[in-house]
This record gives C-alpha cells, structure tokens and sequence, in this order.
C-alpha cells in the first residue's frame, strides 16, 4: 500500500509541476491563437517521448541506472556526461520535429515554435521525474527523501530541461526559414549542437561539483540548474520588453486615429504590467486588465496580419471587443 502511494504521489506532483512548467511558455505568448486543447496534446506527446527516452537509456546504461541515471552519475560519469544528453536531446529533438512536421504554419514563428519545444519538453521532464521522484527519493527515503529531490530535481532544475526544449524548437523554426535543404540541415544540426554542448557542460559541472564536495549529484545538479531560473527570468524580461513596445505603439496608432482619449492610453500603459503578470493567474480579472491583454494581441496580430491573411476575421472580433470596453473605461472615467 505504501508503495503504490508513494508512485501515486511521485506522479501527481511531477505531472502538477510539469503542467505548470507548459503553462509558463504559454504565458510567454500568450497572444498566439493556437488552442489550449492542442497544446494539451502536445504536452502528452512530450510525455510518450520521455518514456520512450528512458527506455532507450535502458540500453545503453545497466537497466537498474536508467530511470534515475542522474543519482548514479559518480557510478558512470562517461555515460551521464556523455550518452545521456545525446539521447534526450536527440529524442527531444526528434519529439518537436514530429509536431512541426504535422503544424508547419506555427513553427513559420520563431516564438510559437519556442512554446511547442517548451510544452513538448515539460512533458518531457514530467515522466523522468516520475522515476526520479520515486528511485532516487521514496524508496530510500520516503516523504523527506521525495521532497529533497522534488526541490532539487523538479522545482530548481525544471527550466533546464524546458529551456532546452524552447531552444531545439527555435532552431527548428529557423531551420525552417533557410531556403535551402543542406542550409536547414546545417542550422538545424549546428544549433542542436549547441544545445547538447550546454547539457554536456552542465552534466560536467555536476560530476566535479559532486566529487569535490561530497554532495549527491541530484542535489548538486540543483544548484547548477538554478542558473537556468536566472535565464528563464532573462527571457521574460526581452519579451515582455518586446511586447510592451509593440503595446505603446499601437496604442499611439489609436491616439492619433482618434478612437482613444491620450487618458485612456495613459491609464492602459500603467496598466501593462500589472494585467500581463495577473494573467498568468487570472484571478481578479477586471475589465481594464482585459482591454491591455487585447491591446497587447491587437499590436502583435497586427504585424502577423500581412504575413497571415487568415487571422484577419478574428482581428476584428477582437477590435470589436476592445473598443466596447475601451467605452466602459470612458464611462467610468
């Protein structure tokens, strides 16, 4: 009964973190029209390449080592260091390689194919932590052992792995763009590359890390993967930068055409940041919030517009419904 239960926890709380790890990405852009049911699947299909990453591991490391191959990192240094990041990034790879080849049109954007690389990869992770959670943390030491590798493991180290993933599916999009197959091949390989290098380097970090200092692996790789939250918290800032600059033109656009009063826009820019950061928990979601979220998809479907004609009706269903609460404002003001 107890190991069931442990199993049943193990799961849940990795599959809890790796949902909230999706919904990061989709918060990023969060303006992009693609179905949240779509990127439900693309979340299971991350969790099928993960069991099929761990099976795979399963030959090429001792059976008993390759669900939880990260606790036994000191036991096979070549084969963590080495063979590990080449089957998951290349599994991974090959992952969001099968989602692009199904939906060429979103990965045309190279923040779009981000999200799908993101999302593909959280689910990834999801069914590695499973094993984690449960291998290398209840079976030897129950709830405390669980909870250590659950900070260490899923919570410090989760954008690692995500990130990763964001970054393969960028470099598929670009090698997308090239107009030439041997130059999609090239960028597409080179940029994987990169990627493998920077798990190669983590991976090293965390076997000299753990030899000189005497810890275990999963709790060093913890620290090493926290530089990965600095990155993540670098990538919000570009973006919403990004964004935010788009959001003021188009609201100085509206000025000048005459459809909101220089008050209104003043108020919407304050507003920016505040309603962008509560959608990600949207709870006290109030009318001004929602006119800068759809001010904010406005500026970004309006430079889509010439490159996606098809998004032109769902443009004006959203001009529509920005400008009545852009009326609301007025009135309460």
């Amino acid at each position: 009964m107890s190991e069931a239960l442990g199993l049943l926890i193990c799961t849940v709380g990795s599959l809890l973190a790796g949902v909230c790890f999706a919904w990061f990405f989709y918060w990023l852009e969060r303006y992009r029209w693609q179905e949240t049911y779509l990127l439900g699947c693309v979340f299971g299909w991350g969790l099928v390449a993960g069991v099929f990453a761990n099976l795979f591991l399963g030959l090429l490391v001792p059976w008993n080592m390759a669900f939880h191959l990260e606790s036994q990192a000191l036991e096979v240094p070549r084969r963590f260091l080495l063979v590990a990041p080449a089957v998951e990034e290349g599994l991974k790879a090959l992952a969001i390689l099968a989602v692009m080849l199904m939906f060429r049109k979103q990965f045309g954007y190279l923040s779009e194919a981000m999200i799908y690389g993101g999302v593909i990869a959280a689910g990834f992770a999801a069914i590695q932590n499973v094993f984690y959670l449960y291998l290398a943390g209840w079976q030897p030491a129950g709830y405390g052992g669980m909870a250590s590798v659950f900070v260490n493991r899923v919570v410090a180290g989760g954008f690692m792995t995500t990130l990763c993933g964001a970054a393969i599916g960028a470099a598929l999009a670009w090698a997308q763009s090239r107009p030439k197959l041997w130059q999609r091949w090239h960028t597409a390989i080179t940029l994987w590359s990169g990627v493998y290098g920077v798990r190669v380097l983590r991976n090293g970090a965390v076997l000299l890390l753990s030899e000189r200092m005497g810890y275990s692996p999963v709790s060093v790789a913890g620290w090493v993967d926290g530089l990965a939250w600095l990155v993540a918290v670098l990538v919000v800032i570009a973006i919403l930068r990004r964004e935010y600059g788009s959001f003021v033109r188009y609201l100085e656009e509206q000025v000048r055409e005459g459809r909101i009063r220089p008050d209104q826009a003043a108020l919407l820019r304050r507003r920016f940041l505040p309603a962008r950061l509560r959608i990600f928990l949207p709870i006290n979601y109030d009318a001004t919030c929602r006119a800068v979220v759809l001010c904010s998809e406005l500026a970004l479907r309006q430079a889509a517009l010439s490159s996606d004609p098809d998004t032109s009706g769902i443009q004006q269903r959203v001009q529509q419904e920005f400008a009545r609460l852009v009326s609301q404002l007025s009135q309460a003001s």
